[in-house]
């Protein structure tokens, strides 16, 4: 399972959860969903290779308004399948489009290439 399916698995039961942004049609908009965003950084590089990877996680969740009970959620399952938590905070309100409040969570894991 790659890092991107490890993300959509542990929160599944959590959120809908995106690899893009996606476009809804009328009425179709979740009221809580998340898009997330993967970068990756070599690690442990010895002898022309890199040993292990990890992997910044951006989950940017869009609600109504701030929900810090599905943010605690959300900590909790990307923990458990194996991921720190780095970092969070508000980006915008529901006076920005998408017209909803956007809260962003960083994950970091690592996963071994041997």
């Amino acid at each position: 399972m790659d890092v991107a399916e490890k993300m959509e698995s542990a929160l599944a039961d959590i959120l809908p959860v995106y690899g893009c942004t996606p476009e809804f049609g009328a009425n179709d908009e979740p009221e809580k969903y998340a898009v997330y965003n993967i970068t990756e950084f070599p690690r442990e590089y010895a002898e022309g290779e890199d040993n292990s990877t990890q992997y910044l996680c951006r989950l940017a969740v869009f609600t109504p308004a701030l929900d810090f009970a599905l943010y605690k959620a959300v900590k909790a399952a990307m923990r458990a399948a194996g991921f720190g938590y780095s970092s969070g905070g508000q980006v915008g309100t529901d006076t920005l489009f998408p017209y909803v409040t956007h809260y962003y969570l960083d994950f970091v894991g690592v996963e071994d290439n041997g």
